[in-house]
């Protein structure tokens, strides 16, 4: 059990000796490059930072670039979808223009029907009923002529909105194109 110990114990002491050593021998080594460094190395190192340092900052680009792109992307979109909404109000309001032109014209035949049937007409009672009914039909008619009126109006109002926010949607997609470019990787000048 002694000699265990004794030898445990001078293993001990021969490790932690060449513990002791070991900072010293490194530090010397340190050292030993530090003075190694030529020039040259110098050189390259400072090359390899400064590559460094332009990755960053091209990184730093394309990502600022991205998240550029992403809001003009989120622009387009919901300038598309305004594009699309004041198209769809352009085609209602043609479609109800184009049902109030043919509701006019049914409208302006009867009215020459019932002006005939007055005309016509030998009773005074069923004449009188004309009457009303042509009266009738002449409020209707103007009723309606102010309609159509009012919609010509918006017509012309919902296409000029349309063109606007379409020129918007153009400036958005030249922009996002440019962007997009600016992206692309720079080809190489002369290409074999």
């Amino acid at each position: 059990m002694r000699l265990l110990k004794r030898s445990t114990l001078y293993c001990l002491l021969c490790f932690s000796f060449l513990w002791l050593l070991s900072p010293g021998a490194l530090r010397a080594q340190s050292s030993n490059r530090v003075a190694e460094t030529t020039p040259e190395n110098q050189q390259v190192l400072q090359a390899l930072l400064s590559e460094v340092r332009q990755l960053r900052l091209t990184l730093q680009r394309t990502n600022l670039s991205a998240f550029r792109a992403q809001i003009m992307i989120e622009r387009l979109r919901m300038q598309q979808e305004r594009v699309d909404r004041i198209t769809r109000q352009v085609e209602e309001n043609q479609n109800e223009l184009t049902g109030s032109a043919i509701s006019q014209s049914q409208l302006t035949e009867r009215g020459k029907e019932l002006e005939s049937q007055m005309k016509l007409e030998q009773d005074a009672g069923r004449r009188t009923q004309l009457d009303a009914q042509y009266k009738e039909l002449k409020y209707i008619m103007e009723q309606q002529t102010e309609r159509e009126t009012q919609l010509r109006a918006r017509q012309t109002q919902l296409t000029s909105q349309a063109q606007a926010e379409r020129v918007k949607l153009d400036e958005i997609e030249s922009r996002l194109e440019a962007l997009e470019r600016e992206l692309e990787p720079q080809q190489p000048a002369n290409k074999p």
